[in-house]
């Protein structure tokens, strides 16, 4: 991959919340306490850094526009296999890998700035949608993360906050 303008940033807690057996893992969480703020961010899997523009590749994931899931199964993935559940993948194997992050500064449960960065993070957990609600701690400061960022409650379930993180980042 094409890492040479991300950044590396310290974090306290790097994950992903997936179905079971997810290989394709193109989403993440992270946060860090920063005196009195939390930087709280969420991350995509840059594919840019890994699919050269009007590459053999990127036209071809431009042709198929979407990976297509059966019961959660990849049936018709839009980038190669080797990259979208290998390479590129967010998962916690140890590997550092290129993230776009939408990066926000929080205090007192309030956003004080938000902004964009290409990041190079290392996915230090895999949860399930039901794991991670073994993680009391983590589902507490995600709540707090993403009430904040959305300005709404995003209540106990870890699908919705999924759902609300995408949303926000789109």
């Amino acid at each position: 991959a094409d890492t040479a303008s991300h950044q590396r940033l310290p974090w306290d807690n790097v994950f992903h919340i997936d179905p079971a057996g997810c290989e394709d893992v193109d989403d993440i969480f992270c946060w860090r306490t920063d005196g009195e703020h939390t930087v709280f961010a969420i991350g995509i899997a840059d594919v840019a850094a890994w699919v050269a523009p009007d590459s053999e590749a990127d036209r071809a994931a431009a042709a198929r526009g979407q990976t297509l899931y059966v019961e959660g199964a990849v049936v018709d993935p839009m980038l190669p296999t080797e990259l979208s559940a290998r390479a590129a993948s967010l998962r916690s194997d140890g590997a550092e890998r290129p993230v776009v992050a939408l990066v926000y500064v929080l205090k007192d449960d309030a956003v004080v700035s938000h902004s964009w960065h290409t990041l190079l993070v290392q996915v230090q957990k895999t949860y399930t949608y039901e794991s991670v609600m073994e993680d009391k701690e983590t589902c507490k400061k995600l709540q707090e993360c993403l009430q904040a960022v959305t300005g709404k409650d995003v209540g106990s379930d870890s699908h919705v906050w999924v759902e609300q993180a995408m949303v926000e980042y789109n």
